[in-house]
């Protein structure tokens, strides 16, 4: 089994209530990838600048701020991103399992670019484990008033120890590597996470039975205490949010 290490620099936000390339959305402007056998050993690494292509990075941005990219950087170092693309669907092609802390979003981000250039997004083939999601009952990090929360990158990697500083602007390199680096403390500890599956939407649940609408009830109903009729009339509630493609 091998793994492709990910991190990904982008323009801004997504909205994840829209498709990954609906106008608007964030553009990829830095990638670093870090290929890895089944022992976790590095194979081999690959960072990159995005060059924009019909699209202008904001410089004063609030993404610009956080990863220290400028549009005249990215025109001058940047690389076309179907070469980019080109090595992730090369990792894809050989079944490697995409790791990412908080990697739903730098999955979104491909899944725009592959859109974007006219290949297909490979969403269904794309088998990822997310170290933040993995890590989040060892590293047991907790919000001001005590809730239990997913741990950032900063602080997962000062639970296991792991160097978090990276100099100058960020280029989806050392974000790569970190990611990397958690879930080899994972795999030490005996605790390394499965990878999701899109094909996998485990077993189907039986439908539930209908029953027939019932006509009014005598009794507290006709006095404003409402009863629930039949299985219908309570209301379901499903919370989370899903990988559903977008």
């Amino acid at each position: 089994m091998k793994y492709l290490a990910l991190d990904t620099e982008g323009s801004g936000l997504f909205d994840f209530a829209k498709p990954a390339d609906a106008p608007g959305q964030p553009r990829l402007a830095a990638i670093g990838m870090i290929l890895a056998d089944d022992s976790l050993a590095e194979q081999e690494r690959h960072g990159f600048l995005i060059k924009p292509e019909g699209w202008i990075f904001d410089d004063h941005s609030e993404a610009a701020a956080v990863n220290g990219l400028t549009h005249e950087r990215l025109m001058d170092e940047g690389i076309s991103v179907k070469e980019a693309l080109r090595i992730y669907g090369d990792a894809l092609d050989s079944r490697c399992i995409i790791v990412g802390h908080n990697v739903l979003h730098d999955l979104k981000m491909m899944r725009a670019e592959m859109r974007l250039v006219g290949y297909p997004d490979r969403f269904m083939e794309t088998r990822y484990i997310c170290t933040m999601q993995g890590s989040r009952q060892i590293v047991d990090a907790r919000t001001a008033d005590g809730k239990k929360k997913a741990p950032k990158l900063e602080e997962a990697c000062a639970f296991f120890g792991i160097e978090v500083e990276e100099k100058g602007a960020h280029t989806g390199i050392g974000g790569a590597e970190r990611a990397l680096q958690i879930l080899r403390k994972l795999y030490g500890l005996g605790a390394m996470p499965a990878f999701k599956d899109p094909y996998d939407k485990g077993p189907k649940k039986p439908a539930a039975k209908k029953e027939p609408k019932r006509g009014p009830r005598t009794g507290p109903h006709l006095f404003g205490e409402r009863i629930p009729d039949a299985e219908q009339d309570i209301p379901d509630f499903i919370g989370g949010a899903n990988e559903d493609g977008k």
